[in-house]
């Protein structure tokens, strides 16, 4: 099993960081966890409602939209 943790930013420091948060979930769980930096808040709905997204750091007004799409 493998999920994917997604973020928006363009941050070169974020990018280090989420790898090495999910490394450090892969650890922890077992699970293989792979990162994803998207550009845009717009991308990360797409790429949520098309299943490509297992969890995400968001503001609240995202989660409030997928929720409200799902």
């Amino acid at each position: 099993m493998s999920l994917t943790f997604a973020v928006v930013s363009d941050s070169e420091p974020t990018q280090e960081a989420l790898g090495l948060f999910c490394r450090r979930l892969e650890t922890s769980t077992g699970v293989e966890v792979a990162p994803s930096i998207l550009s845009s808040y717009a991308g990360l709905t797409e790429m949520a409602l098309a299943g490509g997204v297992d969890f995400a750091w968001d503001p609240p007004w995202v989660a409030v939209e997928l929720g409200d799409r799902r």
